[in-house]
């Protein structure tokens, strides 16, 4: 049945039925957006807690699970691998915390995705998005930004995502580079995203893909993240960007939080973003501009 006028003007949760649930009262909004605004401020303090790392150093621990040593006997010659580091308690904790985290924004993203598919007219939800000038589930945007590290270290990186309602694409690329000794970095990732929207304060797209480094040598693996997004209207958006790339034997985290302000097509981030691997971390606050539509 065709939508009259009247009902497009209707409240800010989009595909909000004549009857009310528990989650689509403005009550319970307000609450989820301090609690995920809390528990986004938790990440962001764990993330941003490692040491930083010289670009060198964090190339050679990409090898550092390849590693192998001779073992010459009488008999024969034969190769043992180094036996691998036993965990710390600090190790044991955050991969504890990392998968209860995992479980719990796989369960926000599926109740996004339930909702999300039980409206009749998807076409309506985009329609809308546009007239309101949501941050939410953009078509196309396009981020610029520039990292500073501690030490001689900073960093450069494109981004661009391009999507229609629940499915898309997104791929970076960034470069690291130090002044003394002179030395660079590589990263490009690409992503299939599947975007789900909760009521009408939060995103949260579960990606999948492949990341690729390189500097001296090349190093690549499949990725996986959790990016969300915590949306206070149609200017302020909070976000948490956490992946998680296995390379060559590692795990490598790349995690990122910012609150960025969109005005009309155009808007700016302010954010603090880290990549580690083991005790090896490269990590800065960060800047930079976005065009969205």
């Amino acid at each position: 049945m065709k939508r009259s006028e009247s009902h497009c003007a209707c409240p800010p949760v989009i595909w909000r039925k004549a009857t009310k649930w528990p989650w689509q009262s403005s009550e319970f909004n307000w609450s989820l957006r301090i609690i995920t605004l809390a528990f986004a401020m938790t990440m962001l303090m764990v993330s941003s807690s490692a040491f930083a790392g010289e670009i060198q150093q964090f190339e050679q621990k990409l090898d550092s699970k390849k590693e192998s040593t001779s073992v010459e006997t009488p008999k024969k010659k034969k190769t043992v691998d180094q036996e691998p580091e036993k965990k710390g308690v600090s190790e044991k904790l955050s991969e504890t915390l990392g998968w209860g985290v995992a479980q719990t924004l796989m369960g926000i993203f599926l109740a996004g995705a339930f909702e999300m598919a039980g409206e009749d007219d998807l076409g309506y939800v985009y329609r809308h998005l546009k007239e309101v000038e949501s941050p939410a589930l953009p078509t196309f945007k396009l981020d610029g930004n520039y990292q500073y590290l501690a030490g001689n270290d900073n960093a450069a990186s494109a981004r661009v995502e391009i999507g229609y309602l629940m499915v898309g694409v997104e791929g970076e690329y960034k470069r690291f580079w130090e002044s003394a000794p002179q030395d660079e970095l590589n990263v490009a990732s690409g992503h299939i995203l599947l975007r789900a929207l909760f009521s009408d304060v939060f995103q949260m797209n579960l990606a999948g893909g492949e990341k690729i480094i390189w500097g001296s040598t090349k190093h690549e693996g499949v990725e996986v993240g959790f990016p969300f997004y915590i949306i206070f209207g149609k200017h302020f958006i909070w976000d948490i960007k956490p992946y998680l790339a296995f390379i060559g034997g590692n795990d490598v985290y790349d995690i990122s939080s910012g609150i960025s302000y969109k005005y009309k097509l155009i808007g700016a981030r302010a954010a603090y973003r880290g990549i580690s691997i083991g005790d090896e971390t490269l990590h800065g606050p960060e800047v930079g501009l976005f065009l969205q539509w």
